[in-house]
């Protein structure tokens, strides 16, 4: 037989594919008994004691003698009732491999319940809908494992797992496991009932193991499914699918959610929730909460399942993962949500659901930011660049989280700035150090974050521009920055100019950015003020310089020339400031006076001292060269 069809004509092969299939599926138990008698010999005998036995449903004591039911009982053919007696015939035998048969020899094939039931010889006149092969083998397999006939059938690998009822044996363990894979992949549907009893198969199996990957794989399961089937939503209900007189349905004139028969209802949901909740599937439920337009409690499971990998983490540094992945899943979530229902759309459901989910990121903006800040600032940056001042303002409790998210904001900001400049510059064909690679290297690199990768529309260049010019924006850095990063204070400054100065100074005084504060006052004119900070500082340095030599933490011998031709500079340096503030200050003045002929520093006495170890040092090296 397999060399006649793989000779065949082309199209024979899907024509036997068809006749079996057909037989399998559509020949009922009356078709068996006949088919049996035609074929005689024992196949005549197994008709006899098939007709003799009752037939499922039926209340009769049973016909034939007691002898025949045994030797009926042995030989199995009892079991064989509707639906589908040919197709669990084969199914006693061995379930594994009937399944692996029929889902290879359904894969890809285009054939449909017509085809099949006109292959049998079983047409039907006329069907409500017409379902591809796939569809019809599925419906089949429901259909017996709801009537419980996987109670007696066997697979490759029998085990003790069999239950009374035949859902939960080896032989309905491989029938739902064949279901749940088409379901996953969308390539089926099933009745919302059934889809439940197939989520608890997937919980129970995740109960049933240790490991962490297999489970992973059973919740992604979870989730297709989820998202294939569908949610409704409250308020749709069947009865509102009635037809109006005039052909449409009530609920299309009221506006409301379409209901979709195929979808889980309400309850179903809570029920699938409850399901998700009890096996720990945290994304489970986010897409559970996020098909039901629960958006706050989306991202919460999110969170949740971002913080516990990091918690993991930390305590578990050994363990082989992938750093913060549930993190770069939830912000990817976000990002993918608000792409694709983006302020363009003219729908206005969409437009109605971008709103509630904005407005639940904007809920859950500390953890976000405690998470990934780089992450957080380019969601927002990309997607509602309006909300960055008063995310900013939300973080004013928490000033160590308001610096990271505002850092981060700012560094998006100049890297859309630098890649714009780059790229008009391309355009004009002038020569630039930034080029567009560069720049867009720069930017993904600050971004830090998936989510971040995609921000290059103008839309955003512009709300990065806007907000590098706001002055309460850079007031606020200023005073961050010289909290908690000082040496960032005078770059700062120097490359911007729409600062408050004053506020700046009051920062910079505050926490001791001495030079950040000096070079305000500069350019205020105030030379005098910057000049005595100065000062401080060379005398703040000057003193633990002292300390360190005089506790032998800076052997003299290690001092180079260049360090000595240093200090040296700052010895002359000191001379001239101190001649400046003899001649220009009468505050300097009084000082001079009080401390005597000027500010010597103490460093000529060190300088001598140093400059005498090093020549020691240097005649003692000479001398062991010589010997």
């Amino acid at each position: 037989m397999t060399l006649f069809i793989c000779r065949s004509p082309v199209g024979a092969l899907d024509t036997v594919k068809a006749t079996l299939l057909g037989s399998l599926l559509f020949l009922d138990r009356n078709d068996l008994i006949r088919e049996w008698h035609l074929a005689g010999g024992r196949s005549a005998t197994a008709a006899a004691l098939l007709a003799a036995a009752p037939a499922a449903g039926s209340r009769r004591n049973g016909l034939g003698t007691s002898q025949q039911q045994q030797q009926a009982a042995t030989s199995g053919v009892m079991a064989i009732t509707d639906p589908h007696p040919a197709l669990q015939l084969l199914l006693s035998v061995d379930v594994s491999a009937v399944m692996a048969v029929l889902s290879e020899a359904t894969f890809g094939w285009d054939a449909v319940e017509t085809d099949l039931r006109a292959a049998a010889g079983k047409p039907a006149e006329q069907l409500e809908s017409v379902l591809v092969a796939t569809q019809v083998v599925v419906n089949a397999v429901v259909a017996l494992l709801e009537a419980g006939r996987f109670q007696e059938c066997h697979t490759s690998s029998q085990n003790s797992s069999s239950t009374s009822t035949g859902m939960h044996s080896s032989g309905a363990t491989v029938a739902l496991e064949y279901v749940i894979h088409l379901l996953a992949a969308g390539r089926v549907t099933v009745k919302p009932s059934f889809v439940l009893v197939l989520l608890q198969h997937i919980v129970n199996q995740a109960a049933s193991t240790a490991l962490d990957a297999v489970k992973a794989i059973l919740q992604q399961q979870f989730v297709d499914i989820i998202n294939v089937v569908g949610i409704n939503l409250p308020g749709s209900s069947p009865e509102q699918q009635q037809q109006s007189p005039g052909g449409h349905s009530q609920q299309h004139q009221a506006g409301a959610t379409p209901y979709d028969p195929a979808a889980l209802s309400v309850q179903q949901a809570q029920q699938a929730l409850q399901l998700a909740s009890n096996a720990g599937f945290l994304l489970a439920a986010a897409a559970i909460h996020h098909a039901q337009e629960h958006y706050a409690a989306a991202l919460q499971q999110y969170i949740t399942l971002a913080n516990k990998q990091l918690t993991q983490e930390q305590e578990q540094p050994q363990l082989q993962q992938p750093p913060s992945q549930h993190v770069d899943l939830l912000f990817s979530y976000i990002d993918k949500f608000l792409s694709s229902n983006d302020n363009s759309s003219s729908n206005s459901k969409a437009q109605t659901s971008r709103r509630a989910f904005l407005k639940a990121v904007l809920q859950q903006t500390v953890p976000l930011v405690r998470l990934n800040p780089a992450a957080a600032a380019a969601l927002l940056l990309k997607h509602m660049s309006e909300q960055q001042v008063p995310v900013l303002l939300s973080l004013q409790q928490q000033p160590q989280l308001q610096f990271d998210f505002l850092k981060m904001s700012m560094r998006q900001a100049q890297a859309l700035q630098s890649a714009q400049r780059a790229a008009a510059a391309a355009a004009l064909g002038l020569g630039t150090q930034l080029t567009a690679a560069t720049a867009s290297s720069h930017q993904s690199s600050a971004a830090g974050g998936s989510a971040a990768d995609a921000v290059t529309s103008a839309t955003a260049a512009a709300a990065a521009e806007r907000l590098l010019e706001r002055s309460e924006v850079a007031d606020m850095f200023v005073k961050l920055l010289a909290q908690f990063e000082p040496q960032g204070v005078l770059p700062f400054l120097q490359s911007h100019h729409n600062y408050n100065i004053t506020a700046a100074i009051q920062a910079c005084a505050a926490h001791g950015v001495s030079d950040g504060e000096a070079f305000l006052h500069e350019r205020l004119g105030d030379v005098d003020a910057a000049l005595q900070l100065h000062l401080n500082t060379l005398t703040a340095a000057n003193v633990k310089l002292q300390a360190a030599l005089a506790a032998g933490q800076l052997p003299l011998l290690q001092l180079q020339d260049t360090t000595l031709q240093k200090l040296g500079q700052l010895q002359v340096a000191a001379d001239s400031s101190n001649t400046y503030y003899s001649s220009s200050s009468s505050s300097v003045g009084s000082m001079q006076a009080d401390g005597g002929a000027g500010i010597q520093w103490g460093l000529g006495p060190l300088l001598d001292k140093l400059r005498a170890a090093q020549a020691e040092h240097q005649t003692a090296t000479d001398s062991a060269c010589a010997a």
